[in-house]
């Protein structure tokens, strides 16, 4: 049996980012079931960074990230994380409400408010029915596959060790910590991470632990080519979330912004929702979506609250959560992963996050206690 100071359970943008910084405190093994890394919903999205985007804990652990992913540290990675990309939202002429609540959520963040010109200027393809845009400019896009990349080599070069293809198959509480059995392997560590995604609550159970109620949800996305696209465009989004669009490798990427209940599992996108955004797509432009290259589904997991889980149980300090990124887990990853591996080595909030006013009881699993008030700070 192996032993480590650290144990991971999950191999995506969760799990990585936490190992990576874990890594410099200690022995670090993160397991994944998957033979792949970032298989499940860190490989399936659509990968922006916009400090305007989620609710306030959200906008604080971006806010922290910025640093990171404008200047990644050393030997990080060689190529850039973001890339200018922008943001513009559309609204037909019955959104004008929508679009009027999308506008006081983006206060004190920099937009234009852009008229039919401005908006078929940029992207060419919109119908006369978009007739009013939200612009936010500073949006960037991310590479995420370089992301992970960089927090497995990161990871790796601190002598970090990362298993694929290891479903964990039960956990035992010892004196000293952990047990973890996990495909044909067993290994022990004094703390135990659960940054499993869509299966956080079953890997609490196996723990002896109680859930949370996390509930995953997928998202079905298509990709298609068409003579139009350009990469200069911007993404653009439905200011009521019936879909959104952006170029992507020569192609456009789409999704109908949907989030359907599911179980934990290998999601597959369903027919009716490629039908749906394609659909869509021709209602909001000239173009036709023909023969579609790509369509897949991730799931996108959210805590009873909607809000992100970071931080040891109630009844067990070295069972740390780190659940429920509610699909803004790669834009929240450096202070994210930073956060958690802070707090499973028992240190505070780390200081870039004080600053902005994050405190421990903002995401801590103890808010989910029926009656209970969380004293940690």
């Amino acid at each position: 049996m192996s032993t480590y100071d650290f144990i991971v359970i999950g191999g995506g943008i969760a799990g990585l980012s936490c190992g990576y910084f874990l890594s410099r405190q200690g022995h670090v093994l993160v397991l994944e079931q998957e033979a792949q890394l970032g298989y499940h919903a860190s490989g399936r999205s659509a990968s922006v960074f916009s400090e305007s985007y989620g609710g306030d804990t959200v906008r604080k652990l971006t806010s922290a990230s910025r640093a990171f992913f404008r200047t990644p540290p050393d030997q990080f990675t060689d190529h850039p994380l973001v890339h200018p990309r922008g943001v513009l939202y559309v609204a037909r002429d019955d959104q004008a409400d929508a679009m009027g609540r999308l506008r006081q959520r983006k206060q004190g963040f920099r937009f234009e408010l852009w008229r039919e010109r401005e908006m078929r200027a940029r992207v060419p393809v919109l119908r006369s029915s978009i007739v009013e845009g939200l612009f936010e400019p500073d949006v960037l896009g991310i590479d995420a596959a370089e992301l992970l990349a960089g927090f497995v080599r990161g990871l790796r070069r601190n002598r970090g060790k990362i298993r694929t293809s290891a479903p964990v198959s039960g956990i035992d509480r010892t004196a000293s910590g952990w047990t973890v059995h996990h495909g044909n392997g067993t290994s022990s560590a004094g703390t135990l991470v659960n940054a499993a995604g869509a299966w956080g609550d079953a890997i609490a159970r196996l723990a002896g632990i109680a859930p949370l109620g996390l509930e995953p949800r997928r998202r079905t996305a298509i990709t298609f080519s068409h003579d139009a696209v350009s990469d200069d465009w911007p993404m653009v989004i439905d200011c009521g979330q019936a879909f959104y669009f952006k170029p992507d490798a020569g192609c456009l990427l789409a999704s109908p912004a949907n989030e359907d209940p599911m179980p934990p599992c290998d999601v597959q996108p369903e027919e009716l929702d490629i039908a749906t955004i394609a659909h869509r797509i021709e209602e909001a432009t000239t173009m036709r979506v023909g023969r579609i290259r790509s369509a897949w589904a991730g799931l996108r997991t959210f805590a009873p609250d909607g809000s992100i889980v970071i931080g040891p149980d109630p009844a067990d300090e070295r069972f740390i959560w780190y659940c429920g990124q509610a699909g803004f887990g790669i834009q929240i990853a450096p202070a994210g992963g930073l956060l958690a591996a802070a707090l499973a080595g028992g240190e505070g909030v780390p200081p870039a996050l004080l600053d902005l006013g994050m405190t421990m009881d903002e995401v801590s699993p103890r808010r989910f206690q029926p009656g209970s008030s969380s004293s940690l700070r």
